[in-house]
C-alpha cells in the first residue's frame, strides 16, 4: 500500500506557465543586479552554473556547488553576490508571482490525503533556496508546513533527472521505493523518479513535453483527475 505522495511545485502544486516565469524571474534579477553586472551576463552565468550544478557528481550541497562554479564562470566577489541573491529572494522574488496560482485539484488533494492518513513531501527541483519555495507555496496557498520534507538548494546534493535525488528523499524519510507516488508535470524530471522505483503520476494541466521522454507514466490526468483519485483512496492505517 502507497504511504506518501511527493509533489513537484512549479507546473504541479503551482499552476504557471513555465516559460512566463522564468523570463520574468530574470527579469526581475537583472534589474536587481544591474548595477554589479550586465543583466545578459548574469542569466547566462546563472543558467551555465545552475547546469553544472545539475550534473554534479560530490555530495556537497547544491548551494556549495552552484556558487562554486558561479565563482569559477565569473570571477566575481561571492560574498557580494550571496549576499545580493539572499535578499532578492527576501525582497524582491514575490513580485514576479504574475498569473501563478494554485493547481486546485492538486492542492485539495493534498488535504484529502494528509486527512487520509498519507504522508505528502514538496519534491520540487531544488535549483531555488528555501525563501524561494516559501513564496511559490504561498502563491498555491500553502506553507513548508503543510508537507512532511521540501527539498530545497541548502539542503539537497542532488538534482532531478538523477534517480540519486528521489533515492536521497527515501533514504531521509525512511521509506521504501514502492510506497511512494511521484506527482509532478514534467515528462523527464518528474517521470524519472521511475528509476528510483517510484511510480509516477503526470499532471497535464501544465505539462512540460520534452523531446524523446525515455519515461512513461504510470498515470495520467489533471489535477482534478488526481483530486478524483485521492478521494477514491483508502484510509491509511499506521
Amino acid at each position: 500500500m502507497k504511504k506518501y505522495f511527493l509533489f513537484d511545485l512549479d507546473g504541479t502544486v503551482l499552476h504557471m506557465n513555465t516559460d512566463e516565469f522564468i523570463n520574468s524571474y530574470f527579469r526581475a534579477l537583472g534589474a536587481y543586479f544591474a548595477d554589479l553586472i550586465d543583466p545578459r551576463k548574469l542569466a547566462k552565468l546563472i543558467m551555465e552554473a545552475t547546469e553544472r550544478m545539475c550534473r554534479d557528481t560530490t555530495d556537497e550541497d547544491n548551494y556549495t556547488v552552484f556558487f562554486r562554479h558561479f565563482k569559477e564562470l565569473s570571477g566575481e566577489d561571492m560574498s557580494v553576490f550571496e549576499a545580493r541573491f539572499d535578499r532578492f529572494y527576501e525582497e524582491k522574488f514575490d513580485q514576479i508571482q504574475g498569473s501563478c496560482k494554485g493547481n486546485e485539484g492538486i492542492v485539495k488533494a493534498i488535504t484529502v490525503l494528509k486527512e487520509k492518513g498519507y504522508g505528502v513531501v514538496l519534491a520540487t527541483n531544488p535549483v531555488f533556496p528555501m525563501k524561494a519555495n516559501v513564496h511559490r507555496l504561498r502563491w498555491a496557498g500553502l506553507v513548508p508546513e503543510d508537507f512532511e520534507y521540501v527539498t530545497a538548494l541548502e539542503i539537497c546534493n542532488k538534482c532531478k533527472p538523477n534517480p540519486q535525488y528521489f533515492k536521497n528523499i527515501l533514504g531521509h524519510m525512511g521509506l521504501a521505493p514502492e510506497e511512494c507516488v511521484m506527482v509532478g508535470n514534467d515528462v523527464i524530471e518528474d517521470l524519472s523518479a521511475s528509476e528510483a522505483g517510484i511510480e509516477t503520476w503526470l499532471i497535464q494541466d501544465c505539462v512540460w513535453e520534452r523531446e524523446n521522454s525515455p519515461y512513461i507514466a504510470d498515470r495520467t490526468g489533471t489535477g482534478m483527475d488526481f483530486l478524483a483519485y485521492a478521494e477514491g483512496l483508502e484510509r491509511r492505517t499506521p
